[in-house]
């Protein structure tokens, strides 16, 4: 779902700082929350503890000095789980409590960084909204409205309907009472908006599709979460709502292979009905069999050729013919003037200009 529907597929999965400094640091985020629930809850021999300490340390590090919509949220996930041991178990506390801290200092470094400096003058005049509060209400409306938006697709529900047997399987044997899943609710809505917050605070608004992958990522994580620890909740209740979930979801786990065909085959028929053109699959092959990613590619080449070729010192290009739809179209600009990206390109490949005409003519 994740991979077919992402916003932006240029931005998610092929330019690099879409894919390097938003989603798969997300991805390394994820990887640090596992540990951490890992050192919280087992006991390992030496050896086992330390390396997985170290790793822990070294992704501490890079997610916290990395983009600040995902450093913020786990940040922010980590210091309320560990509150929550400091409460209840400050065992699982003393055993992770350097994993916060050590992301924390990442991100005041990050934050103080002198590229962080030189980028805010260069697309900023050095200025930012200068509003938190602002900041922070226009996160909670944007995310609201995206939550909206994407909850109330056909597909979202078959997904949720899909995965609820295995999702009851997980939480019902759960030592955990799964209290209060309204506050529940609100404070992983809350973390969920604080992707968006340093975006809001610097330039008052979102912008690129990198970041509204992430976003999309992880509303699908918290989604499932959430009905994971409603379930969880409802399992735990005395009552006539109780027994007919269990009866409900014991049918659905007995009857497993059945139920995922009829919930599978009705997925696929409403995604083939309603969506079968925005799949990025789809629009993949569809670049493929229309010859639009070979002739992108063609055109390539031949820049790559005459800007490999050392006896050339000034290059006029005419802007690339095709846009594929799903690889990272990218090239020249065309304004007047000079351009970082046509400036960084003659530099790299030690040319006097290299500029993008408009037209043949």
């Amino acid at each position: 779902m994740q991979v077919l529907y992402t916003p932006g597929v240029e931005e998610s999965f092929y330019w690099y700082t879409g894919a390097v400094n938003y989603t798969f640091v997300f991805a390394l985020s994820l990887f640090l929350l596992l540990l951490f629930f890992d050192l919280s809850t087992k006991k390992y021999k030496k050896g086992t503890y330390v390396w997985r300490v170290v790793l822990a340390c070294i992704l501490a590090v890079l997610v916290g000095g990395d983009n600040f919509s995902t450093s913020l949220s786990t940040l922010l996930t980590l210091l309320l789980l560990s509150a929550f041991f400091l409460w209840k178990d400050r065992k699982a506390f003393r055993r992770t409590w350097f994993v916060p801290a050590l992301l924390g200092i990442s991100l005041l470094i990050c934050v103080r960084a002198p590229g962080i400096t030189a980028r805010l003058e260069g697309n900023f005049g050095g200025e930012t909204t200068g509003d938190a509060v602002g900041a922070i209400l226009k996160s909670l409306t944007y995310s609201l409205r995206l939550f909206y938006q994407e909850s109330f697709h056909v597909r979202t529900a078959l997904f949720l309907l899909l995965l609820l047997p295995f999702l009851w399987k997980a939480v019902k044997n759960m030592e955990y009472q799964f209290r209060l899943p309204g506050l529940f609710t609100l404070v992983s809505f809350c973390l969920y908006a604080s992707q968006v917050t340093p975006n809001m605070y610097v330039e008052g608004t979102i912008y690129s599709y990198r970041l509204q992958a992430v976003l999309y990522y992880s509303y699908h994580l918290w989604l499932i979460g959430n009905v994971g620890y409603w379930l969880g909740w409802l399992g735990r209740r005395e009552g006539k709502a109780a027994v007919v979930g269990e009866k409900i979801c014991g049918r659905m786990e007995k009857y497993i292979l059945l139920y995922c065909a009829v919930v599978g085959i009705l997925l696929a028929g409403v995604i083939y009905r309603n969506d079968l053109k925005e799949l990025s699959s789809y629009r993949a092959y569809r670049s493929l069999r229309q010859g639009w990613a070979a002739q992108y590619g063609k055109e390539w080449e031949e820049r790559l050729a005459v800007l490999h070729d050392g006896s050339v010192k000034e290059v006029t290009f005419v802007p690339i013919s095709v846009y594929p739809e799903v690889i990272m179209y990218t090239d020249l600009q065309a304004e007047d003037g000079f351009v970082w990206v046509n400036g960084s390109c003659a530099k790299y490949y030690d040319k006097d200009g290299v500029y993008n005409r408009l037209s043949e003519s």
